[in-house]
């Protein structure tokens, strides 16, 4: 089958060949309003061959607008997106080569799924061979080639967005546009799709531009990850680099659980209301704030615990909260005017601490991060 084509605004028509290794992709100082409403600005953006790259923001904050940007189903205010080294900002979605996948499954409920994932190729003008063959190929890769004959209605949502996936990839199309796919599905059936769903991707080297409000799906499926608010990149890195070393605030939350300390830098010592501590790289003095994540934080019994070392906090405090998570145990613990959370493993024949208990608090200098 001759690849799509995509038409860009100075190629008259050119067809512009791709192949099966994943599109780059690039955004240029693009910007995008709704009447008086900017929901894109000033945004610049790369995106890898073959990379899974994630836009992850609250709601409102740019990440589907982009998609529908990329998609061809919107148009930039100004700015440009490029697919490869050809700039598509103004070529009509249907011309552009590549797969969508929505929340909503979009499955034509009068036709069978084999005739769901026969239909774009048939749009596509192949012979009935090519198509039975890559409908087969497509079903077997998401483990439902003996659901050929059966409905949509027939299936469970699981199964139905397996399906959605097949079909945004029957046709091998470089580029794959996932807004929020797994949003219907149960917690159980969320995760094993998102393993599935990278498995896909690395195998038959897509790029991959992956929206969505959850963070733990965003760690776990991203090569890299942007983080979006009002219109704007926060932050972009790989997942390990957002959770342990977020820049600002907004990040730093936006990742779950963490203890944000004001304070401010003297002497190369961050002061906080009820603790002082060296910080194990120069920093400006003045007021600051910083990041310590639950899990970083030892939690001992009695006021006279704690790992009393060079480059290590120590702080008393009150166990106010205790909460029984599974495999971890959620504490609140005050100490002074400031409350922190910590999160430890819970671990076989070893007592929990106890709501009014007192312990000690430590952490390691090296784990508390300084915010913009």
């Amino acid at each position: 089958m001759p690849p799509q084509t995509l038409v860009a605004n100075n190629l008259s028509n050119k067809e512009v060949e791709t192949t099966s290794r994943g599109a780059s992709v690039e955004f240029r100082a693009l910007s995008k309003n709704y009447g008086s409403f900017e929901a894109l600005r000033s945004f610049d953006l790369s995106i890898r061959s073959g990379e899974f790259l994630t836009l992850l923001g609250p709601s409102g904050s740019g990440k589907t607008t982009t998609l529908m940007l990329l998609a061809g189903f919107e148009f930039p205010s100004s700015g440009q997106v490029l697919i490869g080294d050809q700039d598509v900002s103004r070529v009509p979605s249907w011309r552009r080569d590549q797969g969508i996948v929505f929340q909503s499954y979009s499955l034509f409920p009068h036709m069978t799924i084999g005739q769901n994932l026969a239909f774009p190729l048939e749009t596509r003008g192949l012979q009935k061979h090519e198509v039975a063959e890559k409908t087969k190929e497509a079903l077997q890769m998401v483990r439902l080639d003996s659901f050929a004959d059966r409905y949509p209605s027939q299936l469970s949502g699981g199964q139905q967005q397996r399906v959605a996936l097949a079909r945004a990839l029957v046709a091998d199309p470089p580029l794959l546009l996932m807004d929020e796919p797994l949003g219907a599905l149960d917690k159980n059936l969320r995760e094993e799709m998102q393993i599935e769903i990278k498995h896909i991707q690395q195998r038959m080297r897509l790029t991959v531009l992956y929206v969505t409000h959850d963070q733990e799906e965003a760690l776990t499926m991203s090569d890299r990850i942007v983080v979006m608010n009002e219109g704007q990149i926060q932050q972009i890195g790989v997942p390990e680099e957002l959770y342990e070393r977020p820049r600002t605030r907004f990040v730093a939350e936006f990742f779950g659980d963490v203890n944000i300390l004001p304070g401010r830098i003297s002497g190369g010592r961050f002061e906080a209301a009820d603790n002082a501590f060296g910080l194990p790289v120069q920093a400006l003095e003045g007021e600051a704030c910083g990041a310590l994540r639950p899990e970083k934080i030892a939690i001992q019994e009695g006021a006279e615990g704690g790992r009393k070392m060079p480059g290590w906090a120590v702080v008393p405090g009150e166990v106010i909260d205790v909460i029984y998570l599974g495999q971890m145990c959620r504490y609140v613990v005050r100490s002074g005017g400031t409350d922190y959370i910590v999160k430890t493993m819970v671990s076989p024949g070893v007592a929990r601490h106890a709501k009014g208990g007192t312990v000690t608090l430590s952490w390691d200098a090296a784990d508390f991060v300084l915010l913009q």
